[in-house]
């Protein structure tokens, strides 16, 4: 929730959503402000990551953002068993941190390395076959 009530400033240059923005259905207590109109304001590319439907409370969640996120590319991965904790109780927050990171360096230290997981049709992220699932929109 935090990330996208900054998401809109025109300083932010990419968003990280780890397991989607609950309660889409009410403002957000603290700005008052309500998700959805935050999701369409985002203008920058967003990595949304999710587990699956069964262990993840907010994979419908992280689905729900999409529909919002009209204004900026997006990309969503979500993987086969993964819980709503996902990876992070492991060293250096695990394969999910590590995404998140490999992201941002793509996005805003613009390394190409790291775009071949996610950009194209055979992206590495798209291929591997450890149960990941990939949605795109690439507005």
């Amino acid at each position: 929730m935090l990330a996208t009530q900054v998401s809109a400033d025109p300083r932010i240059k990419a968003t990280v959503l780890f397991s989607g923005v609950p309660f889409l259905d009410r403002p957000v207590i603290a700005s008052n402000v309500d998700p959805k109109t935050q999701l369409a304001q985002i203008h920058a590319p967003v990595l949304v990551l999710a587990g699956d439907a069964g262990h993840d409370i907010l994979h419908q969640g992280s689905i729900d953002d999409m529909a919002y996120i009209k204004n900026a590319p997006l990309f969503m991965a979500w993987q086969d068993g993964l819980t709503h904790i996902g990876t992070y109780g492991m060293k250096n927050g695990g394969e999910l941190t590590k995404l998140g990171w490999e992201w941002f360096a793509w996005q805003l230290r613009h390394e190409q390395k790291y775009a071949a997981i996610f950009q194209g049709a055979d992206c590495a992220l798209c291929k591997e076959g450890d149960g990941w699932h990939v949605e795109r929109s690439m507005k």
